[in-house]
């Protein structure tokens, strides 16, 4: 690290090494409204708006109410964002209520510290 900077090759070694675990274990993707056929699960029938529709259908059952997740409550997309979209959400109720120990136990606790580290690296 050189004046609060970190080098070129370790921050190219950092980002291969962590961005792909970051999105895929504490980050989710919204489908593109305009690929979202009318009618399908998320769009018309439940709570969720055309324009947050989860990728994830793990994370939409979460949702709509749908999930046979006993330990998971319903769950609810927030935002606090003013004039502008968000293009990702963070997945805590799908790591809180995973059967999984380590998703459960685990990957919350590291939570801060990939977004602390993914934000030195972009």
């Amino acid at each position: 690290v050189k004046g609060g900077r970190l080098a070129g090759p370790i921050r190219e070694w950092l980002d291969e090494m962590f961005q792909s675990e970051f999105e895929n274990y504490y980050v989710g993707d919204f489908e593109d409204e305009s690929d979202v056929p009318q009618g399908t699960k998320g769009t018309e029938n439940c709570n969720v708006a055309s324009d947050q529709i989860p990728t994830s259908s793990r994370d939409l059952a979460l949702l709509n109410g749908t999930s046979t997740n006993n330990i998971a409550p319903p769950g609810e997309l927030r935002f606090n964002i003013v004039g502008a979209d968000s293009v990702v959400y963070v997945k805590l109720l799908p790591l809180l209520s995973s059967h999984n120990s380590v998703e459960r136990e685990l990957l919350p606790v590291q939570l801060c510290p990939m977004f602390r580290l993914m934000s030195t690296l972009s």
